[in-house]
């Protein structure tokens, strides 16, 4: 009677409240069901999802600080490549011009000897030339001056080995 009409009254209260609390539980996936003027499953639920917006932020932290180490990385690699294709373009551009000193130099020294071997054959051949043209102006000058005294001829020879 009045009794069972109390009891079954807090039956369906409870009853609701519990669906409410199944309800929220579903909408929020917190946690635990949130009864009607439950201040502490509100806090601890609060704490929850402030935990979880915390981790949330620090594992993005934690991302953004790998992406940045993973770019210096990849910058840096990129900056030490151009730095060694650099350093070997300097060092083929040095051999080659090495050695075109030294082809230079070569050529140089080649030129410089043929010009000795040249100058050396000229010189042989001037010298030959003057033996020759002296033994012929002395016969010609023999034949020229024969018939003048000795000391004549002796006075022009010597002025010309002057």
């Amino acid at each position: 009677t009045q009794e069972s009409l109390k009891e079954a009254k807090q039956v369906a209260a409870y009853n609701e409240a519990m669906a409410l609390a199944k309800k929220r539980k579903k909408k929020d996936d917190g946690g635990g069901y949130l009864l009607f003027g439950d201040g502490e499953s509100k806090a601890r639920e609060l704490q929850k999802l402030q935990k979880k917006q915390q981790a949330d932020w620090c594992a993005e932290q934690m991302r953004l600080k790998d992406e940045e180490r993973k770019r210096e990385e990849q910058a840096n690699r990129a900056y030490l490549k151009r730095l060694n294709d650099n350093n070997r373009a300097l060092d083929d551009a040095s051999r080659q011009q090495e050695s075109q000193r030294a082809r230079s130099r070569a050529e140089v020294l080649a030129y410089n000897e043929q010009m000795i071997l040249a100058k050396k054959e000229k010189d042989r051949r001037d010298k030959l030339d003057q033996q020759q043209a002296k033994s012929l102006s002395i016969i010609g000058d023999k034949n020229a001056f024969r018939g003048m005294k000795k000391d004549d001829y002796q006075k022009i020879l010597d002025e010309q080995a002057r």
